[in-house]
């Protein structure tokens, strides 16, 4: 996932965050299906 790249913008290790709070900074994983599903709907 981004969570890594996600603590090094903010420069600290935050151990315990939620991942909720990285959930906006992963789009790759759950936007991967959609974009696939759009993909075949546009064909």
């Amino acid at each position: 996932g981004s969570r890594s790249r996600a603590r090094s913008r903010l420069g600290q290790t935050q151990v315990q965050v939620p991942d909720a709070e990285y959930a906006e900074d992963e789009p790759e994983a759950p936007l991967q299906p959609l974009l696939e599903i759009w993909h075949f709907q546009t064909e």
